[in-house]
């Protein structure tokens, strides 16, 4: 975006797009404005650390919305219910305007918020895993990995042992965010193992129904990312400005799928 005027471009049909944006004091602070006054009261009696994740999440999706749709980013028409419970504190994230179609995502884990907006109401699921926060790699690998695969992925390198782990996490977040599935069901379904040379492997669309389940190039290092969305669905990488805030840097790198698709 150039100037106080442009806007957002939202995904058209058969489009998806994603943000990202890095933690930070400062754009924890620039975000605030953005949200609505609810949020604002939620964020007040979170810890520091958990506020700020939520305020740039939030505040990220409703810059991105109400610069795309021409309306004022706290009075962007959003609700959060959960599907299991219906409790409204926390749960998938949906706008309600009438006549627009837009399915949303968004994610947070330490120092990154992610977002996706894609077009239509179908669904769509976003996820990012920090490296640091993660516990014990080994259990992280009994839930991902069929023991075959985790005898695999305990012989490779360090280095590629503990992104590969968190990448297929993510791919199983980002499932069950689309669908409403279960994280276990999602993990199980998705199906990650590894192929003769270590390479993470998923499932394709034949497998999960016409679902697609890709990683994307994290913004910070030592992180993993991954997006679900309908097989038939273009993702791309987006930008987020909102004049005058550090909330406005945000931004994904030019995307491209590191995870295998099996099966279509």
């Amino acid at each position: 975006m150039n100037g106080p005027d442009a806007r957002v471009a939202l995904p058209g049909p058969g489009r998806a797009r994603l943000w990202q944006q890095r933690v930070t004091p400062g754009s924890a602070r620039s975000c605030t404005s953005l949200l609505s006054r609810e949020e604002r009261l939620r964020a007040a009696a979170m810890t520091d650390a958990a506020r700020a994740r939520f305020t740039v999440a939030r505040g990220v999706l409703r810059g991105v919305l109400g610069s795309g749709l021409g309306l004022r980013p706290d009075r962007v028409p959003l609700r959060v219910t959960c599907t299991r419970c219906g409790a409204s504190d926390h749960g998938p994230v949906r706008l309600e305007l009438p006549g627009v179609g837009l399915a949303l995502s968004l994610a947070h884990s330490d120092e990154l918020a992610a977002v996706t907006v894609a077009h239509g109401e179908r669904g769509v699921g976003v996820d990012v895993e920090a490296g640091t926060s993660i516990g014990d790699l080994g259990t992280l690998a009994r839930r991902v990995f069929a023991p075959a695969d985790r005898d695999r992925w305990q012989t490779l390198p360090a280095a590629r042992a503990r992104p590969t782990v968190l990448a297929a996490w993510a791919c199983g977040e980002a499932y069950a965010k689309a669908t409403g599935l279960g994280l276990g069901t999602a993990l199980a379904g998705v199906g990650a193992r590894l192929d003769g040379v270590g390479r993470l492997v998923v499932a394709g669309p034949r497998e999960l129904d016409g679902w697609s389940v890709r990683t994307v190039p994290a913004r910070l290092s030592g992180y993993a990312a991954a997006v679900a969305t309908r097989h038939e669905v273009r993702l791309s990488g987006g930008d987020f400005e909102h004049t005058g805030t550090e909330c406005a840097n945000g931004g994904a790198a030019a995307l491209s799928g590191q995870a295998t698709a099996h099966g279509g």
